[in-house]
């Protein structure tokens, strides 16, 4: 009974990881077609600070959000708008995932392209937020998650693709939307 708890909650997990990171549509085999440009754990805020960068930045906060579901490394207001669909969402998966240890989960976020067309945020305050909308192709490597009931295997995620809605904040970019 024990194990298949383990199994149901750790599916639960998985989903609710990948809804964290999106709604997107999987692309079965993908995920061993191309390298990654960036792997989760990255370090840097450059690219979440150039309001030039808004595909930078879309690569480092998916990296960031895994990293928070994950270990609970980071903090939810360096991802998402406060208030924002996107940090509800975030708030609700979070305390879904408490009693969870994901163990040696990684994302690989192998590109990330505008949607639409967009320019840097406009220099003037009364100009309102600046939003750009990206698509970001990713997987979650296989990993372990532990519960109370044991400790299972998951397996790697299919690449995925999400849309995320960026807005210019007076700290960077960070997401208001995952489409």
């Amino acid at each position: 009974m024990g194990t298949s708890v383990a199994i149901v909650v750790g599916a639960a997990v998985l989903v609710a990881v990948l809804a964290v990171l999106g709604p997107g549509r999987a692309t079965p085999g993908a995920a061993d077609a191309e390298t990654p440009t960036a792997v989760a754990g990255l370090s840097h805020d450059g690219a979440t600070r150039d309001p030039a960068d808004p595909l930078g930045a879309a690569r480092v906060l998916t990296e960031r959000r895994l990293a928070l579901l994950a270990d609970g490394t980071g903090d939810l207001a360096s991802i998402v708008v406060a208030g924002s669909p996107a940090h509800e969402q975030d708030e609700a998966l979070l305390a879904e995932l408490a009693g969870v240890d994901v163990l040696d989960a990684r994302a690989e976020v192998f590109d990330a392209r505008p949607v639409g067309s967009w320019s840097p945020p406009a220099a003037d305050a009364d100009a309102g937020p600046a939003d750009a909308t990206v698509e970001v192709d990713y997987a979650v490597g296989a990993h372990r998650q532990r519960t109370p009931d044991g400790e299972i295997q998951v397996p790697a995620t299919p690449r995925t693709t999400v849309v995320l809605v960026l807005r210019w904040t007076d700290d960077g970019w960070r997401v208001v939307e995952v489409r």
